[in-house]
């Protein structure tokens, strides 16, 4: 799915403005914490209940989720049933199946004193998902694809049901069409079951796997709201457009003025950021008027990274942009990068020729270009310099044997050249260079075409989808071009919530008036970019700085700079001077794929513990307690975890949602270990922001420190600022589009 919602249920609230939410009769986002209680977050209150074991669970790539075992276990939407209207309507959930079954129900509303009326998506005797419209105990099936064909992963469904007695089923964005037979009333259904029937008692139909974000309506939704919830499943509510993708339209863009923002501006020829959502304009944002002109078919798509521009070459090969002449100067040097999903890779037959630039002429001539071909199965991308244009010629490419792994996903390409010497990055990691290649020349009379190669220009063009290109006139550092793949709209005010990593500790100061920071008896914030030479600095006031034992690194990544620990006996942050009994809180995020201690205390008896062990994030003060397993945690992703110990009993958060309770016991931190336990169990991977209290914070506390990790320092966001914070922002963009 790649778009994960860290809100828990309570914490979702639905925009009054999105036309997503008309006719919107329940909304089940099954993101809730520990209760049996599903809320309905549409303000109708039909809030359903977690049965005969159903439970809430967290899940890889998505968040949390509900989890039904397929024996009995369903969840109920209230009274919902009694507001759908059989004569119009559309149902979606995403669902992702844990086994080979047939007959099981994944989303139905039925009658409890009737057989004969039921509507909801199952999965037939013959393995298919099917949206079946049963009225007078006749059965109005449309049939979709096989569920062993859906794979492993989560998937999209829809069903809709107009007044014309169409009914509708689309997968994943794919529709199935077909008709119904007569029509139920509003009020002659009366019960509906996720994960269940609901149209029979015995039930006995159950799903086995795991659902999330469940909705219903009273109106048929268009295949383009489908679409806009299968890019954007969270449309509608307050999370959707908190995430770096969700850029505005090239309109109202508005250069950054921040000097680290705008640094990456420095010789920027044209950004065609592809977002303008209308009209056959790309506007040049750069500030140099190189607006583009589209030709062809061309259509304005909702993507995961917000409005982009599909170039259609599916019929003729006529689909590109040009500018007006322009004589941009590249013989010193030039970066090109875009993001771009293929749709037209490894293709065979035909050469086909796109997904790029190229600074030319109508006639073919150029001084340089950068293209991928649809008929090679190595190729990514070509390199040309100096075609017919009086210069020498030069040509590059990168053999890859991955190359039809590029379709149909996201990816951020760039070429940069430094006057000899050319190299490609993929995803801002460099894959390949090729030296002593002729400069190209500056020709006068030339147009840059996007998505075109005007030398072959039957062919020119592929079938893709474009946004946020740019072109510079030197050649971008490896730094600047991994910023343009973690930072996309960098450069640009939209971007500058994105850009920030905190400082150093030494310019990091606490803020005595922010209540957070009250008996906070430490605060390691490990952004130290010495390797901790000089130790870990607590900027709590307390002076319990830490010291470097064995081979701790400072690295820099989605959170900044983070300590780096090897996983060799030995390797810790040691701070002797901590000792804090209970009430406790303690505070850190972490970044793992094996087993290790991320905090312990220094006393082999008496000690509080966060940890990672046997596939469990765990607490310990006394007993252990699990707080999620390694589904959700050992990924290789930042997550933030709290534990809190009041004497006698204890509260675990992950990623700002309570996730487990215990009384572990009565334990105290005298010293602490960050990276290590007692007796050196190391961890492997990161930890960042390691906080402690003498007090228990509050649930409210701790979403806080979730949403603004630097809350309490100079560092924190401002008020007003956008809530979620950019660490969350990173690593959603790496599950969004992974």
């Amino acid at each position: 799915m790649g778009f994960t919602n860290p809100y828990s249920a309570s914490r979702l609230t639905l925009d009054a403005t999105a036309s997503i939410n008309s006719g919107l009769v329940a909304f089940y986002p099954l993101t809730d914490e520990t209760s049996s209680t599903a809320l309905d977050i549409s303000g109708n209150s039909y809030n359903g209940t977690m049965t005969n074991g159903a439970y809430f669970t967290g899940s890889t790539g998505i968040g949390r989720c509900a989890f039904f075992d397929g024996s009995n276990d369903y969840c109920t939407t209230g009274n919902a049933a009694l507001s759908i209207d059989g004569s119009v309507g559309s149902i979606s959930f995403w669902f992702k199946s844990n086994a080979s079954q047939t007959g099981a129900r994944l989303f139905e509303f039925g009658s409890s004193s009737s057989t004969g009326r039921s509507i909801g998506v199952l999965i037939t005797s013959s393995g298919d998902v099917t949206f079946r419209y049963r009225q007078s105990s006749t059965n109005s099936d449309v049939t979709g694809p096989a569920l062993s064909s859906l794979g492993s992963g989560w998937n999209f469904a829809v069903a809709t049901w107009d007044a014309s007695n169409n009914i509708n089923l689309y997968i994943n964005g794919t529709k199935y069409t077909g008709t119904r037979s007569g029509s139920i009333n509003v009020g002659n259904l009366d019960r509906g079951y996720i994960a269940e029937r609901a149209l029979e008692v015995p039930l006995g139909k159950a799903f086995q796997g795991e659902m999330q974000n469940v909705r219903c309506w009273t109106v048929e939704l268009s295949q383009a709201q489908v679409d806009l919830l299968y890019a954007r499943p969270w449309s509608g509510t307050n999370y959707d457009t908190l995430w770096p993708y969700s850029p505005p339209a090239a309109g109202s863009m508005t250069l950054s003025t921040d000097t680290t923002a705008s640094s990456i501006m420095a010789d920027i020829e044209g950004w065609w950021v592809m977002t303008d959502g209308s009209g056959t304009i790309l506007t040049d944002i750069s500030g140099n008027g190189l607006d583009a002109t589209l030709y062809g078919t061309n259509t304005w798509e909702t993507e995961t990274l917000g409005t982009a521009n599909r170039f259609d070459n599916s019929v003729s090969r006529n689909s590109h942009a040009e500018t007006a002449n322009t004589q941009p100067d590249l013989t010193g040097g030039y970066t090109f990068s875009t993001w771009v999903k293929h749709e037209e890779l490894a293709q065979g037959g035909s050469n086909k020729y796109g997904a790029g630039i190229v600074l030319g002429n109508s006639s073919g001539s150029s001084d340089f270009e950068v293209y991928f071909r649809g008929n090679h199965t190595a190729q990514h991308p070509q390199v040309y310099h100096n075609r017919s244009n009086g210069g020498t010629s030069a040509s590059y490419y990168i053999n890859n044997n991955n190359y039809t792994d590029d379709n149909n996903v996201w990816v951020n390409f760039a070429v940069t050249f430094d006057g000899s010497t050319i190299k490609i990055y993929r995803d801002g990691v460099y894959q390949a260079a090729s030296s002593s290649v002729t400069a190209p020349l500056s020709t006068s009379g030339y147009k840059i075409y996007l998505n075109e190669l005007p030398v072959v220009a039957s062919s020119g063009g592929l079938t893709c989808s474009m946004q946020n290109t740019r072109l510079y006139s030197r050649c971008l550092s490896a730094t600047e071009v991994s910023t343009l793949y973690e930072r996309p709209w960098e450069g640009i005010e939209y971007g500058d919530t994105f850009h920030h990593d905190p400082p150093t500790p030494a310019s990091m100061l606490p803020l005595t008036s922010d209540a957070i920071n009250t008996d906070q008896e430490l605060w390691l914030p490990l952004t130290e970019t010495d390797d901790y030479a000089s130790g870990a600095a607590d900027i709590s006031g307390n002076g319990a700085n830490g010291t470097k034992a064995g081979s701790v690194q400072s690295v820099s990544g989605l959170l900044g700079t983070a300590a780096k620990f090897d996983g060799v006996n030995g390797t810790e942050i040691n701070v002797p001077g901590l000792s804090v009994s209970q009430p406790a809180t303690i505070s850190l995020w972490f970044k793992t794929t094996g087993d290790g201690k991320f905090i312990d205390g220094d006393d082999s008896t008496d000690r509080i513990q966060l940890y990672f062990s046997s596939t469990y994030l765990r607490g310990h003060a006394g007993s252990t307690v699990n707080i999620g397993d390694s589904n959700e945690f050992n990924d290789d992703e930042w997550h933030h975890v709290v534990g809190v110990f009041n004497g006698s009993s204890s509260v675990f958060y992950a990623d700002g949602v309570q996730r487990a309770a215990g009384n572990p016991g009565s334990r105290q931190l005298s010293g602490a270990r960050v990276g290590a336990a007692w007796n050196s169990t190391v961890v492997t991977d990161n930890v960042a922001n390691v906080r402690v209290w003498s007090r228990v914070l509050s649930a409210d506390e701790i979403w806080s420190i979730y949403t603004n990790p630097w809350l309490g320092s100079n560092y924190k966001l401002a008020s007003g600022s956008t809530p979620l914070y950019n660490y969350i922002f990173r690593t959603e963009r790496f599950r969004r589009l992974g």
